[in-house]
């Protein structure tokens, strides 16, 4: 990180030329709620190095200039929580469904072709999705089975071992999918030891329980750390 905030500065310097310079188009700021005209955007790599109404000091002979004047330029919306099977379309389709609406990427909790073909299922979902622009993140699915194998009859069964092996497949493979409900916490077992596999190799898990609070609450928050899976975040 540290050698790519050299490389940022580089280029926001002027110093180093930058991969892709937007021109000249109208910013809407989603932080203040600004939108501001006549301003570029230099980009170093996948990163943004450079703000203002002047990119031409990051300019260089193989930088790519896409003149944005009478455009917005806008962060792409990333979907907090999804489930891409749910659309009853493949990765590429929906794709081609959302980015031209403004959502560049999300992360994606396989856990329903996961339930079907196990980490094979999951393979093949993040293989598609590499071959898109889609930003995608897939999560490891933490309910597999979803319930009990005395209740249904999975394609397979997730344990720490198999999500060892999926988060070595790439920075792609982003955390750990939701465990619903809260029950399976309090009671432990299956799930929770594979989020706790998920939390010691430094990853970030999804989890949402309208109406949980006070102690039961409480006794989530000492498992290894969520993040909200209920929300939009957005990405420069």
């Amino acid at each position: 990180m540290h050698e790519t905030t050299r490389e940022l500065a580089a280029t926001a310097r002027g110093e180093s030329p930058a991969t892709l310079v937007v021109r000249g188009g109208t910013l809407v700021s989603v932080t203040s709620g600004e939108v501001l005209p006549n301003t570029s955007v230099a980009v170093c790599g996948s990163r943004i190095a450079y703000v203002g109404s002047d990119a031409g000091h990051t300019l260089g002979d193989e930088t790519r200039i896409v003149e944005a004047e009478g455009r917005y330029i806008a962060p792409g919306f990333l979907d907090g929580h999804c489930h891409i099977e749910s659309s009853q379309i493949t990765v590429t389709q929906f794709a081609r469904a959302v980015l031209p609406l403004g959502t560049t990427g999300g992360f994606f909790d396989a856990h329903e072709i996961t339930n079907v073909l196990g980490l094979r299922g999951l393979r093949l979902r993040l293989e598609e999705a590499r071959t898109t622009p889609l930003a995608a993140y897939m999560q490891v699915a933490s309910c597999v089975p979803s319930t009990s194998t005395m209740l249904e009859t999975p394609g397979a069964v997730i344990g720490p071992e198999e999500v060892a092996e999926a988060l070595s497949w790439g920075e792609d493979v982003s955390g750990f999918g939701f465990v619903d409900p809260i029950e399976q916490v309090e009671k432990g077992g299956g799930a929770l030891g594979r989020r706790t596999k998920a939390r010691t190799e430094g990853q970030s898990w999804s989890s949402f329980d309208p109406g949980v609070g006070g102690r039961r609450w409480r006794s989530k928050r000492r498992t290894p750390r969520p993040y909200p899976s209920s929300v939009v975040r957005t990405s420069w």
